[in-house]
């Protein structure tokens, strides 16, 4: 059984079917806490991979490979949808973006993480989804301005088959399972609909090229070496991709069999 890049052999599965009985009055987390410690299952940070943990406990219940308490009720409260982010300064700015000197800023603060996704909740037009897995955000900053101007974020990978971006690298599955992580994706990206700066994605993707897979190494304790990204055709070009050298490889089916292709990539 396979979650991710994981492959769980028949051994692994009986040890987690013995801990699943063993604590039988855990909740679905606790347990998932204690396979992962006792497997040792952590990402390149070291922190426990509980959510893919919960996945596959859910795989197995599944397949009636365990049997898992039930889901506990949980009470949802309604939260107020407040703005966290009070953008005072919404004239429109515009030029060339050689009349500026923008930046990049990595959120690290609890606070701004929020103030992040209030940002991208109001102004992206897919809103803010919780990022599973190793992930950074960004502000994109003007000199002499206070407030961001845009965000934007990468994360890693959770396309584990992509067909097209496989023979574009011209691995195979063994190479893939160890080097999947190397590769990040650009899941968000926003520039304020009041900045009118031309060039200013490219030049702050040019910026993001030198600095990102820095901060990445600092944080997770390794260097990607690649950046990826999906275009919604049916909404947008890829110009601002286009203009910052990133290469189209193909098109995305989500029909992939993996099987078949790895036979042919061996």
């Amino acid at each position: 059984m396979r979650i991710g890049n994981k492959n769980f052999l028949k051994h692994k599965i009986q040890l987690i079917q013995e801990m699943a009985t063993t604590y039988k009055g855990l909740s679905r987390k606790e347990l998932a806490y204690t396979i992962c410690e006792n497997l040792n299952w952590k990402n390149e940070a070291g922190s426990l991979k509980v959510d893919s943990c919960l996945v596959l406990l859910k795989k197995l219940q599944t397949a009636e490979k365990i049997n898992l308490n039930p889901l506990q009720k949980r009470i949802h409260v309604k939260k107020e949808n407040k703005e966290l982010f009070d953008l005072t300064n919404t004239i429109n700015i515009n030029g060339r973006v050689d009349y500026f000197n923008p930046y990049i800023k990595l959120i690290k603060e609890k606070e701004e993480y929020k103030k992040w996704n209030d940002l991208v909740q109001r102004y992206h037009y897919l809103g803010y989804k919780k990022n599973f897995g190793l992930h950074l955000k960004y502000y994109i900053c003007l000199e002499g301005i206070r407030d961001p101007i845009g965000c934007f974020s990468f994360v890693s990978t959770n396309s584990y088959h992509l067909q097209c971006r496989d023979f574009h690298i011209g691995w195979n599955r063994e190479q893939r399972e160890r080097k999947l992580n190397w590769i990040i994706n650009n899941n968000r990206f926003l520039i304020f609909p009041w900045i009118k700066i031309y060039n200013l994605a490219s030049k702050i993707f040019s910026i993001a090229k030198k600095q990102v897979p820095a901060d990445w190494q600092q944080k997770f304790n390794y260097k990607p070496v690649l950046f990826e990204t999906y275009v919604d055709t049916s909404q947008f070009y890829g110009s601002i991709y286009k203009s910052s050298n990133w290469i189209h490889i193909g098109q995305s089916s989500g029909n992939y069999n993996t099987n078949k292709l790895d036979k042919k990539m061996t």
